[in-house]
């Protein structure tokens, strides 16, 4: 796991408020920190502002996934386990809402995703988190917490 996110001044970017959903977004296009920053106001997807920074990255209030479209996604995918693809079928109108163009039926922890997917850029959702995995390289907001056992809930490809 590793965190190359800098900001304007050249130091490390670490998730001073709650941020890693900017913080992974940053690390997938190679944006600085405050950039990133700016791009998630913007289209407002957070959960709150601290002292101007994001605090919490609510993408649902943003208009789902579909906004990271404006950055180049490609694909985002919901997961879910493999038990639940008989009993489970998304509806249309559910998937659009969320901005979803696949569902799969093959959940995994953030270091499986990482390991069967290593060319890409990807913003993973997992609960309370985000992180990207770049090249199967999972980059993280360099807290002390090791996220790699962490469920991958919903994938975003760029």
């Amino acid at each position: 796991m590793r965190n190359y996110v800098k900001t304007k001044d050249g130091s490390n970017a670490g998730n001073r408020f709650g941020s890693c959903g900017v913080l992974a977004l940053a690390a997938i296009k190679g944006m600085r920190y405050e950039d990133a920053t700016a791009w998630t106001i913007k289209q407002g997807m957070f959960a709150k502002l601290v002292k101007g920074e994001v605090a919490g990255m609510d993408i649902m209030k943003g208009g789902g996934f579909k906004t990271f479209k404006k950055l180049g996604a490609k694909e985002t995918t919901k997961w879910y386990p493999k038990a639940w693809k008989r009993h489970s079928t998304e509806p249309d109108a559910y998937m659009a809402r969320l901005g979803l163009d696949r569902v799969e039926y093959s959940r995994m922890k953030v270091e499986t995703f990482a390991k069967k997917h290593p060319r890409g850029r990807h913003l993973l959702v997992t609960r309370n988190h985000a992180l990207a995995c770049i090249h199967g390289e999972i980059y993280h907001n360099g807290g002390k917490w090791n996220f790699e056992n962490q469920i991958v809930d919903y994938s975003v490809e760029f």
